[in-house]
């Protein structure tokens, strides 16, 4: 192979091959396309099934041949064994990409689907059918004077008949793409005509830039199918003519066998009557209908969308998004009528309907709607529950605030007149709205529509998005607060009533925002809640065991509004620890009803104490009794604590420490998705997924660190590359925050050149040296030898002043 076949590059891979793109030495150099199995496939009953589907599309391809499939040139073996098949490369693109939301053009339409037909007869001919026939499978090879050939390809889940490989399951499998698949298809029994009904929808799809159908299951596409197509392709696309819409209609028939006899005389039949059959009449403006209107007595060829040559004089044509929530009626209904009323009044209409899901999906309706002249959101009780309307109405807000009011948004609501629910009502809430609740409605709901998008029209901008100030505990009602995995085991655990539930996690991380919650939780269950911040307690209150704990009795009867006061009760002969438990037990747990739960924060500044260990082997005490007394006080007791440092580099006695009893839980930095959503929250400050990566790799998912920077972004109209620019800068948006980490560092300056070598490439040092950079939130990992800064904001910032 290797003396034959140069290897270029990789096109693609998928599960059980890989796609690259080669040059044929035989053939001077021609590029050609070779697949290979995967080496690591193995030998289940599984993958041994997809090795033989391989050779099957091997088989398929060889019995064709003909101008519209794509070839097979050459097979072989690897030097290890492997498979490869050398196919034509198509230099072109695929149908998808060549649609239009307004239907194309009805001659180059004409001219494809005639093509595909022909290709389709040619394989059946042969007994192969494709099963998986879409425009993404449909290539359109330019070859000059604006002609384009098709050619089919990916055969790999086609049925061949009488196939040497072919298999039970290769031939009855339901597989294939739900939405282009027929009834019998769905069953098991692939044949000719199903090729003819795909075929069909791909037809009606390029006229009119939609789907007859948008399934959600095969039990769904099923049941659509049994009722047959509801809104016929002149409905979408005023002009198309009656008889090839009836032929189109034909080839979508429930029965098999009321379709055309073959793929051929479909496209055939088709094509006649695209061009030659009904005559298709022009359009023009109707000032009493306020619409386009066939015009009686005259007549053209086959044409584009009507109302093109006949734009209103104080309407010039705009780019329009209108966004929906699929498979959901009336909102359906509602959105052909005024994708209808657009078009013809010569606007650009954008609706995702067919673009394939995935990331190039993703950036295209962004870029839709962040182009867009204005974006119509179609509400109904259904779509105002949709994330996905959600998430795209805010886009157009983020994108409306930054392009001075461009695009407009302009809502319709579709029989519902309840509150929009959050995130939309903080958009849409300030906006004017038009009201859909009938077909008697849609005259003026169009004209509505039609005023709105005149640069006259006065639409309320929309409003800001009320910030807050980063830094410090997130509100309990902030709608920036990001819940982890550890919230719910958190909660769980302070709903259950367990003893002890430890929360560690280095500085910045949102533990205090994390206990918050858990505690706001316990209030609202009915117990009794006490919160003691240790980070608050002065040099005199931590100055020995008796005044802390005389201290924290002192806090919790405040907090309890007790009627007995500690003083009252403390006698020196007992000892501190013996006098705080007394208190607890008599005149806190026994006069008190229910649960109590005591949440403590940055118990760490305990640790250098140096009666730390007997303050935590009293709560340890705690923890024991509830097991040697099961009918105690101590039962209703929860201890939440919170700390950042490795609580076994001070305690060394594990008999005394309540750090390795209880619900252990690790707080984590935000990961990737996290970031997105918070993105999503702030009004997408990043403009799509591409600039949350750069700036996930700049702040990883430091939580502070990725709140402050979305604040800058979003406060002030910062873009991602200037931030960028300034980002490890003293005097920039982070400097107050690095600046204190540079001090810290400077103090220590053991750590100092620790962080020199981590910055070097060396390991820490130490194990204790890691877990305290760690603690401080400098560096994360789980030990000493892959401990590495925690984020490259960090690194960057620390190169500079360190080395």
């Amino acid at each position: 192979m290797k003396d034959r076949y140069a290897i270029e590059r990789e096109l693609g891979r998928g599960g059980i091959g890989v796609v690259y793109l080669a040059h044929d030495h035989q053939l001077v150099d021609k590029p050609v396309v070779i697949k290979v199995l995967l080496a690591e496939l193995g030998d289940s009953e599984e993958l041994l099934w997809l090795k033989r589907k391989f050779l099957h599309e091997i088989e398929a391809l060889a019995r064709i041949d003909h101008p519209g499939v794509v070839g097979a040139l050459d097979v072989g073996q690897m030097p290890d064994g492997r498979q490869y098949l050398v196919m034509q490369f198509v230099e072109g693109i695929n149908l998808r990409s060549a649609m239009k939301v307004e239907g194309m053009d009805f001659a180059r339409t004409s001219r494809i689907v005639q093509q595909i037909s022909h290709a389709l007869n040619a394989a059946h001919d042969k007994g192969v059918y494709h099963r998986d026939l879409k425009p993404e499978n449909i290539m359109l090879q330019a070859i000059g004077g604006g002609e384009e050939y098709v050619k089919l390809i990916d055969f790999g889940i086609a049925t061949v008949k009488d196939s040497q490989m072919a298999t039970n399951r290769q031939t009855t499998a339901v597989v294939g793409t739900l939405a282009y698949m027929a009834p019998e298809q769905l069953m098991g029994r692939p044949m000719a005509a199903s090729d003819v009904y795909a075929l069909g929808i791909i037809t009606y799809e390029m006229l009119t830039g939609r789907k007859p159908y948008y399934p959600e299951s095969p039990y769904q596409l099923y049941e659509l199918h049994k009722m047959g197509v509801k809104i016929k392709p002149a409905d979408l696309r005023p002009g198309i003519p009656d008889a090839a819409q009836e032929v189109i209609l034909r080839a979508l028939s429930f029965d098999p066998r009321d379709r055309h006899s073959c793929a051929r005389d479909f496209g055939d039949e088709f094509a006649r009557a695209l061009t030659l059959g009904s005559q298709i009449p022009t359009y023009s403006w109707s000032q009493q209908e306020e619409t386009y209107v066939p015009q009686r007595g005259r007549t053209a060829g086959p044409a584009p969308m009507p109302g093109r040559s006949e734009i209103r004089a104080d309407l010039a044509p705009l780019r329009v998004v209108l966004l929906y929530k699929r498979n959901i009626q009336p909102d359906e209904q509602v959105l052909i009528l005024l994708e209808s009323h657009l078009l013809a009044q010569g606007h650009s209409v954008f609706i995702d309907r067919h673009l394939a899901i995935g990331v190039e999906w993703a950036r295209e309706i962004e870029r839709q709607v962040r182009t867009a002249d204005a974006v119509i959101p179609l509400l109904s009780a259904s779509s105002v529950t949709s994330e996905m309307l959600s998430y795209e109405v805010q886009i157009a807000h983020d994108a409306s605030q930054k392009q001075h009011g461009k695009p407009r948004l302009l809502p319709v609501r579709i029989n519902y007149s309840d509150p929009l629910p959050d995130p939309l009502a903080g958009v849409l809430d300030p906006l004017q709205y038009a009201l859909w609740t009938g077909p008697p409605d849609n005259q003026r709901l169009a004209a509505e529509v039609t005023a709105s998008l005149r640069p006259a029209a006065t639409i309320k901008p929309p409003s800001k998005r009320k910030l807050e100030a980063v830094g410090g505990a997130v509100p309990l009602d902030s709608e920036f607060y990001i819940v982890r995995p550890t919230d719910e085991e958190f909660c769980s655990s302070i709903a259950r009533q367990d003893s002890i539930v430890l929360v560690k996690g280095g500085r910045q991380m949102g533990k205090t925002s994390l206990l918050a919650r858990g505690l706001q939780q316990a209030r609202q269950a009915g117990a009794r809640v006490v919160l003691t911040d240790f980070q608050k307690l002065n040099a005199a209150h931590l100055e020995s065991v008796e005044s802390l704990f005389m201290t924290l009795a002192e806090l919790i009867a405040d907090q309890l509004d007790l009627d007995v006061m500690p003083d009252q009760v403390w006698n020196p002969r007992r000892g501190p620890s013996m006098n705080f438990e007394r208190y607890i037990r008599r005149e806190v747990l026994e006069k008190i009803a229910g649960p109590l739960v005591w949440g403590m924060d940055e118990v760490d500044r305990l640790f250098s104490c140096d009666y730390g260990s007997e303050v935590f082997g009293l709560f340890r005490s705690w923890h024991n009794e509830r097991s040697l007394d099961p009918s105690g006080p101590w039962q209703r007791l929860t201890l939440a604590i919170v700390y950042a440092t490795e609580a076994h580099l001070f305690i060394t006695d594990v008999n005394q420490s309540p750090f390795n009893v209880g619900i252990r839980l690790v707080l984590d930095d935000f990961n990737f998705d996290q970031v997105a959503e918070l993105n999503r929250r702030y009004g997408m400050a990043l403009q799509d997924r591409a600039e949350v990566a750069r700036y996930f790799r700049l702040v990883s998912g430091h939580p502070y660190l990725v709140r402050r920077g979305l604040h800058e972004i979003a406060t002030r109209g910062t873009k991602l590359v200037d931030l960028e620019a300034v980002a490890d800068k003293d005097e920039g948006p982070f400097g107050d925050h690095l600046r204190r980490i540079l001090v810290l560092l400077a103090q220590d300056p053991a750590l100092c050149d620790v962080v020199r070598g981590v910055l070097q490439g060396n390991h820490c040092p130490t194990t204790e040296s890691f877990y305290r950079l760690r603690s401080a939130g400098l560096m994360t990992g789980d030990s000493a030898r892959d401990g590495k800064l925690r984020c490259q904001l960090y690194s960057n910032y620390l190169e500079r002043h360190l080395l």
